[in-house]
């Protein structure tokens, strides 16, 4: 599961923290950027009609490849935003069972990475890892989608 590299660039653990503890905090923090991942990739099939590549319960692969998916998923959302969006736009789920309108499949897959990113800074937090601002202001700088006038 994971890159068994992935923690050797990681600080040293807190004093009175076990190895164990450590091993398990980066599993999470792999497995929950795994789920975020392929949580996107199942809005990007539903949303424009691509084939589904990634799923929550596939192996959980290596750090690189996790940052790979995360760029391709990365620029998928940067055109896919710049095109006109119909929020009503009914989209049918993989099975079948559900009709969903486009805003709220939108909706979903904001809030979901939302609460999942905030769940890896935490982890990162307890590895003893100092972590960048995630927020849409400091997107919005680092992109020139913000900037002082």
């Amino acid at each position: 599961m994971g890159d068994p590299r992935a923690d050797r660039d990681l600080p040293a653990p807190p004093a009175g923290t076990a190895r164990g503890h450590r091993a398990r905090h980066v599993r999470e923090r792999d497995r929950t950027l795994h789920h975020i991942i392929s949580a996107g990739d199942y809005y990007r099939t539903l949303l424009a009609g691509v084939e589904r590549r990634w799923r929550s319960a596939d192996p959980v692969p290596p750090l690189d490849e996790l940052a790979r998916r995360a760029e391709e998923l990365a620029a998928f959302w940067e055109a896919f935003l710049a095109e006109p969006f119909d929020p009503e736009r009914i989209v049918v789920d993989e099975g079948g069972r559900l009709e969903i309108r486009a805003g709220v499949l939108l909706a979903q897959a904001l809030t979901h990475g939302t609460d999942h990113r905030t769940q890896v800074l935490t982890i990162l937090t307890t590895l003893g890892v100092e972590h960048p601002d995630l927020d849409a202001w400091d997107y919005g700088r680092a992109t020139g989608r913000v900037r002082s006038i």
